[in-house]
């Protein structure tokens, strides 16, 4: 696979990431402006914004699939996400404590499959630096959350509204990036197929 085959079958699906960048700036915005309200459902916003990034993660896993062999690592990182979902829906009143470790693994893990992702692309002369970026985020968090394990759950909410919103915001950047990248990088796409 080359980076310009990838590029011109992901660049159609541009408005996956927007919609990923749209749904996680709302839920940054709401958590850092209603924060009385967020801290009272934490575990189901937590549990909607999982939720729809890993359905989004998972249609774009099958929507590349032909063109991606490692497409799986979408439907993976889809599949973690939706699973922390299923798992804060079915358990609302789930012990802070526990809310954390949960939501450590699923940056943890979402950390190492963006990282993964990105070296892949390095290694086909693709676009990394985004994937990288956004792995070295997680990373980050996950470490704040060891070393600081008595944080208090306004400070969680503000992290995790900061990654939520830096993360829409890279996601609309992406999107934008890939709607005008055949175009940019001269990549021939079928025009009907866009």
């Amino acid at each position: 696979m080359t980076a310009e085959i990838y590029y011109g079958e992901v660049s159609r699906l541009w408005f996956v990431y927007f919609f990923r960048g749209v749904v996680s700036i709302t839920v940054a915005l709401i958590a850092f402006f209603m924060p009385e309200i967020t801290l009272k459902a934490v575990g189901l916003l937590i549990g909607i914004f999982a939720f729809l990034i890993g359905l989004l993660d998972v249609i774009r896993a099958f929507r590349v699939r032909h063109a991606f062999d490692r497409w799986w690592l979408f439907l993976l990182q889809g599949s973690v996400a939706l699973l922390f979902a299923l798992v804060t829906f079915i358990v609302p009143t789930l012990p802070l404590a526990l809310l954390l470790v949960f939501l450590g693994i699923w940056l943890f893990l979402t950390g190492v499959l963006v990282l993964w992702f990105g070296m892949l692309m390095r290694n086909v002369g693709g676009d990394w630096g985004m994937p990288v970026l956004l792995a070295a985020i997680n990373f980050l968090l996950v470490a704040a959350l060891i070393l600081w394990p008595e944080v208090s759950l306004a400070i969680l909410l503000y992290l995790f509204a900061s990654f939520a919103l830096l993360n829409g915001l890279l996601d609309i950047v992406t999107a934008f990036r890939l709607r005008k990248q055949p175009q940019q990088w001269g990549i021939l796409v079928n025009a009907n197929s866009l």
